[in-house]
């Protein structure tokens, strides 16, 4: 395939008469963009809600993220324009600069294949991915955000320990523990073991807030 394709815009192939511009190409880059992008939230944030995981992916393939990434790989210095579009600066224009990531996208996946094209567009998003880890997500309760953060994080999942029981049969009140690599996060109690987790979650949630504005302020 021309290694020129996925930066001949229409006005280009117009003016030149040319059979094909990148339209084609930005389509598939458009469907195979999502689909990354799409599986690596899916493996990573695996108790976020759908609404979560559709609003960041749309937030990593909407307009300005991409032309943002077409600058960082100065593809704005490779893209062909009619004169017109040229003249007005085209090369710079967030839509342009977008449509032709997606089409350069396509182009290396029709090259090199979808491992090679996978990894190339997880590069590319290195910064964007990693500011994920800072992202609020809709969780259902204390304890999903707090395994959620610990596999983000730490690459493990907590551990919830029985510290003990008090009280008569009929009331009894369960003492909880969460534990990570060793180290304990946080405490809570309740009248089952399920809603003392949750506290004890909360409370690991409030210390690691105050410890990263602690960091935070150093």
């Amino acid at each position: 395939m021309d290694p020129r394709l996925p930066f001949i815009h229409p006005s280009y192939a117009l003016e030149q008469q040319l059979a094909e511009d990148n339209q084609r190409l930005e389509f598939l880059g458009d469907a195979l963009l999502g689909f990354v992008i799409g599986d690596y939230l899916h493996g990573h944030y695996p108790l976020a809600k759908e609404g979560a995981l559709t609003k960041l992916r749309a937030n990593l393939v909407r307009r300005e993220t991409l032309a943002g990434l077409a600058r960082k790989l100065k593809l704005e210095e490779k893209i062909l324009l009619g004169q017109g579009e040229r003249k007005s600066g085209g090369a710079q224009k967030d839509s342009i600069l977008a449509d032709t990531f997606e089409a350069y996208l396509a182009w290396h996946y029709l090259e090199h294949g979808l491992r090679k094209a996978r990894k190339f567009i997880l590069e590319c998003y290195r910064d964007e991915l990693h500011a994920l880890r800072d992202e609020p997500l809709e969780m259902d309760d204390p304890k999903s955000r707090l395994q959620e953060h610990c596999q983000v994080r730490c690459g493990a999942v907590p551990e919830y320990r029985l510290n003990g029981v008090s009280g008569p049969d009929h009331d009894r009140i369960f003492l909880m523990e969460v534990w990570l690599k060793g180290r304990r996060l946080g405490e809570g109690s309740g009248k089952s073991k399920k809603a003392a987790q949750q506290e004890a979650a909360e409370d690991a949630l409030g210390r690691i807030r105050q410890s990263d504005r602690s960091d935070g302020s150093d």
